[in-house]
């Protein structure tokens, strides 16, 4: 514990400190207070602490380096530590073996660049494989132990049992968390694929804050909304985004939900170079699951969000809402996001 407060204290001074700085000017990591950014008025919290940190880029080894650390892991199972008199510590090649596998794990989830070099090549797949051994190999070490517990000391049997729970914790985080939601991911994308990594990246922060919709659901299951707004490349501003859509028969459908002021289900907003997808979903009757499946489906059916996911904007900003329908009805015109915009009652 001490260590890592120790640890944390000295990152910190790694950082610069600024004051009344613009976050696109500093290619460093940097804490700047009251960030000031060319025809913006930030408010809250954004407008006193802005946090830069520099991008991430892909490294090589990583797949290696894990494979490394499992066979290590493979070398000094229980039987090996047992019938070889090994000392104790050395059980899955020792806790520094186990902590540099969860450290580059955790680096790993943080590092899109790194992930979408893995989804590119095969290493996605290999990575399936040493979960697919990893998992295989803590049952049958916990195996093991329940079989020995009764022939051997009770402080080796509680150690092992210990290691065995944070090998439990690299599995879980490696298949159940990394490697499903890459499988997430390639799902929103659709039939056509990822193309791109700035396509990549903004499908895995889609992915995530539908994950904690579909967590938070259960708190709130009648209605859900998330909105995607980036702005363009130079190249798609003005009559370039027409000349692209209408090059993939898509300018009659980006027109239908562009005229559309209210925030509806499916509707794109465009002021100047932005553009801001919306998605909302509603059920009288909720069913867990259901709002964030629905929404899942509306993301993967869109061929125009698709198409210019790969368009590489400076900005991008992400929105979410889900809430019981407390006040007003429970339908897709009372679902947040919404605007100001008030729909006039039709003559009858």
């Amino acid at each position: 514990m001490f260590g890592n407060i120790c640890e944390t204290i000295r990152s910190l001074y790694t950082w610069q400190i600024y004051f009344g700085r613009n976050p696109a000017t500093i290619d460093h990591k940097a804490i700047i207070f009251a960030p000031q950014v060319s025809g913006r008025l930030n408010c809250g919290l954004a407008g006193i602490l802005a946090v830069r940190v520099p991008a991430d880029t892909a490294e090589s080894g990583f797949l290696e380096r894990l494979q490394e650390r499992f066979n290590r892991m493979l070398e000094c199972g229980i039987d090996a530590v047992i019938e070889n008199d090994n000392d104790t510590a050395d059980f899955l090649g020792g806790e520094e073996n186990m902590r540099q596998m969860l450290a580059d794990l955790f680096a790993l989830k943080q590092n899109l660049p790194q992930q979408y070099a893995l989804f590119e090549s095969t290493g996605i797949e290999r990575l399936r494989e040493i979960g697919i051994d990893l998992e295989s190999f803590l049952k049958e070490q916990e195996g093991l132990l329940e079989s020995k517990a009764a022939t051997i000391p009770g402080s080796q049997a509680e150690f092992f049992a210990g290691q065995l729970v944070l090998l439990k914790d690299i599995v879980w985080g490696l298949n159940r968390d990394l490697i499903k939601n890459q499988e997430k991911v390639l799902d929103l994308a659709g039939s056509q694929g990822i193309a791109s990594q700035t396509a990549y990246a903004r499908l895995q922060r889609l992915n995530l804050i539908l994950n904690a919709l579909d967590r938070l659901e259960v708190r709130g299951r009648d209605s859900t909304g998330i909105q995607i707004s980036f702005s363009l490349a130079e190249e798609l501003q003005g009559p370039g985004l027409e000349a692209l859509l209408a090059e993939n028969t898509l300018l009659e459908a980006f027109n239908e939900r562009t005229h559309c002021e209210d925030l509806k289900n499916l509707s794109i907003s465009r002021a100047a170079d932005l553009l801001s997808f919306t998605y909302k979903t509603a059920s009288i009757t909720g069913k867990l699951g259901r709002n964030c499946k629905s929404l899942r489906d509306s993301v993967r059916g869109d061929a125009i969000l698709r198409l210019l996911l790969s368009s590489t904007g400076a900005s991008e900003m992400y929105l979410a809402h889900t809430r019981w329908a407390s006040v007003g009805a429970i339908n897709i015109p009372n679902c947040h996001p919404v605007n100001n915009y008030t729909e006039e009652p039709q003559a009858e």
